[in-house]
């Protein structure tokens, strides 16, 4: 008794001991106790939300934009009318077409909010807002198209996006945690000890479905918790001395006083709690040197960490992709919107710009039949002019003004092209503007452009080259074996329409048979860019011949000649 009693004392093997030693699982066993009231399922359910929103997107998407291929081909169709009444009616075509366009667009928008706010009240479902509050959700919001429902959207799955990922850190810490415990415990022991040698066997993880692993690692622990320390042990020591205690005062004196036959009962009741006594003493002398850690859960709460760990990296995988579908389908709904006819600050733009253009073809115009006036008034005089020295001063103040519209005429000219390139800005949202583009090519080009074409229906076959610039560059040809083949050069419209009829304007002055020659230019009504059609030459240039061929001096001497002529 002495030695159970001053073991006691010291806290040998007591609960708070025990429970102290497995402090690191403290996290873990709140992690699993938030997995385990959690809904499953969240992760699939949000990635067929993503999935199903980016389908109908793609579906409305593409009926857009083939409506915008059909409004760029009208509107080529609309710089080749060759007559007054052609022109007007391929004009009311080109109408018809923008206005289909437009209501494709309208309702791309109605698709797009749909989606978007179906995406997020799943969202709402893994992560509810204020305990899910109807007042507060921004599926809700969306629904009703309030004031800035897009931008609380992009926010809130920004913010789902980064909990998800705290939660499953969270969790990786608290496994981290849990596994260094056990880890620590079996090196203070010098290996002889480890924690949950004795634990009962792992459940079947798959037998109660998701996370019922977590709810059997939860219910073990409690169970293990409630019985581990000599502290029940000693209590019931305590409750055994006291009975023996009683039994003795009780008993002490009858055993002299009453006959023999009182005696031997007294005697009777006082050793049965005298061995009571004992038993208890034993048991809470066993109970302080008990291994009570050999039989902690701590391979079940590690494992169904684990799982949930799994669950939690699959809901932060699909809060990411929710994150990214919704920014998406809000930048995608802001461009459309503000692409809306007549309201949205893009449409707004682009009208505008149109305007701009018109007032600079305008004034081309103008300073174009100023300057032929100012010729035709010079040639007047120059024919009637009999020498005198009044006439002379005469021809010398037409040809400066001759050479002042000129020099307008140009300036002019100088202009419509800035604006005709600041109009091409808008041609992937309003193809229709670039009707006017042939107000604005070079002289040189006229013979050469060809409106109406597509390159995916003019070849066959189309082979993208190695990149040498910035431009894609196409060989293509009409599928036919030794048929001719065409090298097709890709300018983006709404950065390099200048640059592409520069250059090909270049080309066509420079006409020589050592120079490649510009065989079309046209703007692609499907893909919307500006194409150079060039003859194809397997060689490229001279210089790549040279550096990549070694010719000898006989093909040199040839290839010369071909040059100087």
């Amino acid at each position: 008794a002495g030695v159970v009693l001053a073991a006691r004392r010291g806290g040998a093997n007591s609960a708070a001991s025990v429970l102290a030693a497995v402090a690191g699982f403290a996290a873990l066993r709140e992690e699993l106790q938030a997995g385990a009231l959690s809904p499953t399922g969240g992760a699939a359910t949000l990635g067929d939300a993503c999935a199903a929103a980016g389908e109908g997107v793609r579906e409305s998407r593409g009926k857009l934009e083939a409506g915008q291929r059909e409004v760029r081909r009208s509107a080529q169709q609309a710089r080749a009318k060759e007559g007054p009444a052609e022109g007007q009616a391929v004009a009311s075509g080109l109408d018809a077409q923008v206005q289909t366009r437009d209501r494709q667009r309208a309702n791309h928008s109605r698709v797009l909010l749909s989606a978007l706010s179906k995406v997020v009240r799943a969202a709402e479902a893994s992560f509810p807002v204020n305990g899910g509050s109807a007042a507060d959700s921004v599926a809700a919001a969306l629904e009703g198209r309030q004031q800035h429902a897009v931008t609380r959207a992009t926010t809130a799955a920004t913010g789902w996006a980064g909990a998800a990922a705290q939660q499953e850190q969270g969790l990786a810490r608290a496994l981290a945690a849990a596994t260094e415990c056990v880890v620590e415990y079996a090196a203070a022991h010098g290996g002889e000890k480890a924690m949950g040698t004795s634990e009962a066997e792992l459940p079947d993880a798959a037998a109660g479905g998701d996370l019922s692993l977590a709810r059997a690692a939860l219910g073990a622990y409690a169970e293990w918790a409630g019985r581990v320390g000599a502290d029940v042990a000693a209590r019931e020591t305590d409750a055994a001395l006291q009975a023996m205690q009683a039994a003795a005062a009780k008993s002490f004196g009858p055993m002299f006083t009453s006959g023999a036959k009182g005696a031997k009962q007294h005697m009777v009741s006082v050793k049965a709690a005298m061995l009571r006594s004992g038993k208890a003493l034993q048991a809470e002398f066993e109970a302080q040197s008990r291994d009570f850690l050999a039989g902690v859960p701590c391979h079940l709460l590690i494992s169904a960490g684990r799982q949930l760990l799994e669950h939690r990296a699959s809901e932060m995988e699909a809060m990411a992709r929710v994150r990214e579908v919704v920014c998406e389908i809000a930048r995608e709904l802001e461009m459309v919107q503000q692409s809306m006819d007549g309201s949205g600050a893009w449409s707004k733009s682009k009208d505008a710009a149109v305007e701009e253009f018109n007032t600079a073809t305008k004034q081309s115009k103008k300073a174009r039949r100023q300057h032929d006036r100012a010729k035709q008034d010079l040639e007047e005089v120059v024919e009637e002019a009999q020498g005198t020295e009044s006439e002379a001063e005469q021809v010398k103040q037409l040809e400066a003004k001759v050479a002042a519209s000129d020099a307008e005429v140009r300036e002019q000219r100088s202009q419509m092209k800035l604006a005709l390139s600041s109009l091409a800005r808008f041609e992937p949202d309003f193809p229709e503007v670039m009707v006017h583009v042939e107000k604005a090519l070079p002289r040189e080009l006229l013979g050469v452009w060809r409106p109406d074409c597509a390159l995916e229906d003019m070849f066959v076959t189309r082979e993208k080259l190695a990149a040498q610039g910035r431009h894609a560059v196409w060989r293509c040809s009409d599928g036919q074996q030794g048929g001719v083949e065409f090298a097709v050069k890709e300018f983006r419209l709404t950065t390099d329409l200048r640059a592409s009829l520069r250059e090909a304007a270049l080309l066509m002055r420079m006409r020589h048979p050592a120079i490649v020659s510009v065989v079309a230019v046209f703007q692609d009504t499907i893909k919307g860019s500006v194409m150079l059609q060039m003859p194809f030459y397997a060689h490229g240039s001279v210089d790549k011949w040279v550096e990549e061929s070694a010719p000898g001096w006989r093909a040199v001497r040839t290839v010369i000649q071909d040059v100087t002529g």
